[in-house]
């Protein structure tokens, strides 16, 4: 089952699993958005904790330091995806807004690189 996971697709992984165990969990609603944002920030301070106790080279050297910090930034996604369903925010409308904002950032550093005479030529 290893594949590349679509916004789309951990949205409805996320869903099934809340609907299959949610009824022992805070629902997931925006009055309640704030405790998803509230632990997807926890996870990823146990991802700084795996970078400051280990070091970057042990994450991109050691198997099991980085099937560790892994399962953390996967804890911080899951996260973020209970706040997207929290908000009602589709895997098409992140889409469209992440391209949007890919395409201000190019023009943005772009116009910079280019202003204070980075380029080359």
């Amino acid at each position: 089952m290893c594949q590349d996971i679509s916004i789309k697709q951990m949205l409805e992984m996320k869903r099934a699993l809340n609907d299959k165990y949610g009824k022992d969990w805070i629902k997931l609603s925006p009055e309640n958005g704030h405790y998803s944002v509230l632990w997807a920030i926890g996870e990823v301070g146990e991802m700084i904790d795996i970078i400051k106790k280990q070091g970057h080279k042990s994450i991109m050297e050691n198997a099991d330091i980085r099937k560790e910090f892994i399962q953390e930034l996967t804890d911080v996604m899951s996260y973020l995806t209970s706040v997207m369903i929290c908000y009602d925010i589709s895997a098409e409308e992140f889409s469209k807004n992440f391209e949007e904002k890919y395409a201000y950032n190019i023009k943005r550093f772009e116009d910079k690189f280019f202003k204070n005479g980075y380029h080359k030529g």
